[in-house]
């Protein structure tokens, strides 16, 4: 799907480069071939559990450790007419509509409505608080809020939702507790987080601790009952797939092959995939202000066009911008945060991340040779005078 958005976007600027472009969309035909992909991943899973001569029957299973790895499940709060609503798992179903809105301020919801968008349905967004993605930096997710609302995407901020009602077939109406209304939804999707599937574990029969729905777990993913692990969502509440294969990987290298590495959740690297995407990496201002101090804290920042819009014939000001920063520490200016937003982020922070988890400071940056002309290289030629 986000790649299908990111398809719409060429399209409709190909005009820029020369190319005289007509087309339409057939949203059920993208539909019918994501669901023939993802039958041929579950063919190759199903596959894998023949050739291990797996029956798809009931077993007891006895180990000297156990793992539980459950995966999760969307979560639907306790909300008059919650019914009413889909999840993000559904959304991947839908053929046809013409407004949808999304409850949630995540990484989901964010993903999200700007595919909803660019797929020429009218969008709308509902966030809770005063803006989305409230963890990640604050300017980066000002710049994201800003292309929202040049590209049409409402955004609701401070919005809890009290009630949905089925008005008539696809119109669904959300009632907000300060008394806001939106009507007409043929679709509200709520995104608002993911919760364990423990529900029929019975961890409670042998006496495994857990908080709403978490498996308690230290720092060694260890539960309270020995011998018994679970992965690290609890404790550092990080919910994304290739954490908990690392996490999963050292955890079996810990209990087999004698070795004590875990991992390290302070240089996580992620994407958001919105329009422009967002790259990040470590910690925020916010968060490096709040752990180091403001005077041990120095923000290298840049914010410009890329060059692939250099040709658009539209005003400057409403060309895609491209927003960055390195949030650095001490006297030596370690990098403990990284962020970008802009054209073709989700590939450039890849690299980084390797340069953060080797402790690479400023000056480490400024005595690499950038390769020009991209977006990366202004990573490596942020000056004291572009704070």
């Amino acid at each position: 799907m986000f790649n299908a958005a990111s398809i719409h976007d060429i399209l409709e600027n190909a005009r820029h480069y020369g190319f005289d472009t007509h087309y339409t969309f057939n949203l059920p035909l993208l539909v019918e071939r994501r669901e023939k992909y993802i039958c041929r991943l579950n063919d190759i899973y199903r596959q894998n559990l023949k050739n291990d001569n797996g029956e798809g029957k009931d077993q007891i299973i006895e180990g000297s450790n156990i793992i539980l790895a459950v995966g999760n499940k969307p979560i639907f709060p306790n909300v008059k007419g919650i019914e009413h609503a889909i999840s993000s798992d559904t959304f991947f179903k839908i053929k046809e509509a013409n407004r949808i809105g999304i409850v949630g301020s995540g990484y989901i919801a964010v993903e999200l409505i700007n595919v909803i968008k660019r797929l020429n349905i009218e969008s709308y967004i509902f966030a809770r608080g005063e803006r989305l993605l409230r963890k990640f930096d604050k300017n980066i997710i000002q710049e994201l809020e800003n292309d929202m609302k040049k590209n049409n995407i409402n955004i609701i901020t401070h919005a809890n939702v009290e009630e949905l009602e089925k008005v008539g077939e696809r119109n669904i109406k959300i009632y907000l507790k300060d008394g806001r209304q939106f009507e007409h939804f043929d679709y509200v999707i709520y995104c608002v987080g993911r919760t364990p599937d423990i529900k029929n574990l019975n961890l409670e029969k042998i006496n495994v601790k857990t908080k709403d729905n978490y498996i308690i777990v230290d720092e060694n993913q260890r539960t309270n009952v020995k011998n018994i692990y679970a992965d690290l969502n609890f404790y550092y509440n990080v919910q994304l797939t290739p954490v908990a294969i690392n996490a999963g990987r050292l955890l079996a290298d810990r209990l087999f092959l004698s070795k004590s590495k875990k991992t390290n959740y302070s240089i996580i690297p992620t994407v958001i995939f919105s329009h422009p995407p967002i790259g990040t990496i470590g910690l925020s201002e916010e968060e490096a202000i709040n752990i180091y101090g403001k005077e041990n804290v120095k923000i290298y920042q840049s914010k410009f066009t890329n060059l692939f819009y250099s040709v658009y014939d539209i005003d400057p000001s409403q060309k895609e911008k491209t927003y960055l920063k390195l949030v650095c520490v001490g006297k030596n200016e370690l990098i403990k945060g990284l962020h970008i937003i802009g054209l073709n982020a989700d590939e450039i922070v890849q690299g980084f991340a390797v340069a953060l988890k080797m402790n690479a400071t400023k000056k480490d940056f400024d005595e690499t040779i950038p390769i020009h002309p991209t977006a990366a290289e202004e990573f490596l030629t942020l000056q004291p005078w572009m704070q």
